[in-house]
């Protein structure tokens, strides 16, 4: 057993990923769990839709005894079923499913729970997060805001118009092999499809703006039906 762990934004899942993978190769057959309860997308990131959850195997295996209110467990299905998805060599076990239900929460907790995957997204994968970052709902669109997302080298390097091109440049390629992922991590967290992607960053004030439109009107969702 291999056990992958750091504070926010230290990569956990990247080195995961990359050790599931490196280990496949070898010939062995791997699990990879992943715990991260408020921002697991190792699913994402393989492009996979898990059969199963460790979510859903509490709710299956365990069960109210109707006579004395104690827990007892259900034989089927077994947990060797969860390696049955994914690559030929290893399988995915996320804690909770997709979020992709909005009954239960606010606009506000939405927007809050975009805004957090998406500093997590710049951690890992551009390797600096924003210092300030808000999304906003808009009908059948998704706008984030993240301000502060120039590391100090391009902040040099913005001092002139040759810096300010291939800065721009580096983080457009960057997005744009992060594409799917991003675009992923939109749709586990509303449960919509995302249509397009649409962003562009400003070397002078180091905020970028980047927009999803979606394959329906997510505000409506959050809107009081008929009394």
């Amino acid at each position: 057993m291999i056990a992958v762990t750091s504070g926010k934004g230290g990569g956990k899942t990247n080195v995961a990923a990359n050790l599931v993978v490196a280990l496949s190769e070898l010939g062995q057959r791997v699990v990879v769990l992943d715990a991260d309860l408020g921002l697991g997308n190792l699913d994402v990131l393989f492009g996979v839709v898990p059969r199963y959850t460790i979510e859903g195997f509490a709710a299956v295996h365990v069960a109210a005894a109707p006579d004395h209110g104690a827990f007892m467990s259900e034989p089927e299905p077994g947990p060797t079923d969860a390696r049955l998805h994914g690559a030929t060599r290893f399988g995915i076990l996320p804690l909770i499913a997709g979020r992709n239900s909005m009954p239960n929460r606010t606009v506000g907790q939405v927007e809050a729970e975009i805004g957090n995957a998406l500093i997590q997204f710049e951690k890992d994968f551009m390797g600096r997060g924003p210092k300030e970052t808000r999304a906003y709902v808009i009908e059948d669109m998704v706008l984030v805001r993240l301000k502060g997302v120039l590391t100090p080298a391009e902040q040099q390097l913005a001092k002139n118009n040759a810096g300010t091109d291939l800065i721009k440049q580096i983080r457009s390629n960057l997005l744009e092999q992060a594409r799917e992922l991003l675009s992923g991590t939109i749709e586990k967290i509303t449960g919509l499809k995302v249509i397009s992607l649409y962003t562009d960053i400003s070397t002078k004030t180091g905020e970028r703006v980047i927009l999803f439109t979606l394959n329906e009107n997510l505000a409506e969702r959050f809107r009081p039906g008929p009394a």
